[in-house]
């Protein structure tokens, strides 16, 4: 009788090893899953005011630094001389971003219309953005190709 009680203890105690051994291995594969989703890299917020420092690989240089505002999906700036406004759709962590092609624009005729112009180009190309590695304190808007066609800086 001592030896079936025996035998049956470490019956027992094998199977609970077994199952602490399945828990731990499946602890194990759940982490290494829940990791590989961390290491994507975060796309940065949108939200505050952010200058145009650059357009189609070009340094803007106006009397007056032109400046984007992101407010949730609304956006408002100043092109140059005119105020701009419009919505943007972005889902919040992606990079997806279009700007909408019925933002509304003053039209003052300023000393550069080119800028303006070519900034109004550039928001109507955006399909995403990416920050920058090296600057948390600037951001790209990307065309549907990758291509840079805005530099945002805070």
């Amino acid at each position: 009788m001592d030896i079936l009680r025996y035998l049956c203890r470490q019956l027992i105690n094998f199977k609970f090893l077994i199952m602490k051994k399945s828990l731990l291995i499946a602890l194990l594969i759940a982490s290494m899953f829940s990791s590989c989703g961390t290491s994507k890299e975060s796309t940065p917020s949108l939200a505050g005011e952010w200058k145009i420092t650059s357009v189609d690989n070009k340094e803007v240089k106006t009397e007056e630094t032109p400046f984007l505002q992101f407010d949730g999906d609304k956006v408002h700036g100043k092109l140059g001389c005119n105020i701009y406004n419009t919505t943007i759709t972005n889902k919040v962590g992606e990079a997806e971003l279009t700007f909408s092609d019925k933002g509304q624009r003053t039209m003052m005729m300023c000393p550069d219309m080119e800028v303006e112009d070519a900034i109004i180009k550039a928001l109507n190309e955006t399909k995403s953005y990416r920050g920058d590695k090296n600057d948390k304190n600037k951001i790209e808007l990307l065309n549907e190709a990758g291509n840079v066609v805005l530099v945002l800086k805070k």
